[in-house]
């Protein structure tokens, strides 16, 4: 979760959004092929971490690896919070990327739905890649929310300078000198919904949501809706992978990148 939606949650609700719960399986699913080619206790970083709700789902099914996170909207007591909150696993967080200390190279980087907050995306890229840890054999797992037609009040609330279809993404990778080994969409119902909703709203009904967007920090649905929710969003995906793997690249509410150095 992002950690302006974060500031959201209060007692009344402090459950998750099922699109992060899905969005774990939907990474962890999609990463499961290249995954068996990085070496146990190996370094992984997340950056734009967010809650740390992503990190900690992965190292509960990968506990070998070495967990680092990094969110420019840290501070020293937000830490100190998600540090006990989360403290079954042993994260290093840091508020920068050139911060970061790792005696060895980082094999995997995690940045998920974090380029649209920057308006400059190629030089953050460049800037990340420049740093020491990476290595040519580093691997790196995007995602990214699909299509600018569908850009509403959320994604300004959220700060989103853009959304990416699949072939922008892809370029953008390119730009940076690195090899696109998978991409792909996923949530393809999702899409439909959004841009059903973007059709129906005007200007001024935008601008009236804008001011009362919570984004999905307000979340307030028990543990079995946001199951039944999550299930759904699951069909969805693992139901338009079959297509993915036709070579049937189906559009999504989100669309990602596997890749490396080229």
């Amino acid at each position: 979760m992002d950690i302006k939606e974060l500031s959201i949650q209060n007692e009344w609700n402090k459950q998750n959004h099922p699109w992060e719960y899905a969005r774990c399986v939907v990474v962890n699913s999609i990463l499961k092929r290249h995954i068996k080619k990085i070496s146990p206790n190996s370094t992984v970083l997340d950056v734009g971490c967010g809650d740390l709700f992503f990190i900690n789902d992965f190292c509960q099914r990968y506990n070998s690896f070495r967990p680092i996170a990094v969110d420019s909207a840290f501070d020293e007591e937000l830490m100190a919070t998600l540090k006990n909150k989360y403290n079954k696993i042993d994260v290093k967080l840091y508020k920068d990327i050139a911060q970061v200390e790792t005696e060895s190279k980082v094999s995997l980087v995690f940045l998920l739905d974090v380029l649209e907050h920057i308006q400059d995306d190629r030089a953050f890229l460049d800037t990340l890649l420049q740093q020491e840890y990476i290595g040519k054999d580093t691997q790196f797992m995007i995602t990214v929310p699909a299509f600018n037609s569908v850009y509403v009040d959320r994604d300004k609330w959220l700060g989103h300078y853009r959304r990416y279809s699949r072939k922008q993404i892809m370029q953008v990778m390119k730009d940076s000198n690195l090899q696109i080994i998978e991409s792909g969409y996923f949530f393809t119902f999702p899409l439909l919904i959004r841009f059903i909703e973007s059709l129906k709203k005007g200007k001024e009904q935008e601008e009236q949501n804008f001011n009362t967007e919570t984004g999905i920090g307000s979340w307030s649905g028990g543990k079995l809706v946001t199951y039944i929710y999550k299930s759904i969003l699951l069909c969805d995906f693992y139901f338009f992978r079959l297509f993915h793997f036709l070579g049937i690249k189906v559009p999504g509410l989100s669309t990602y990148v596997v890749c490396k150095l080229a």
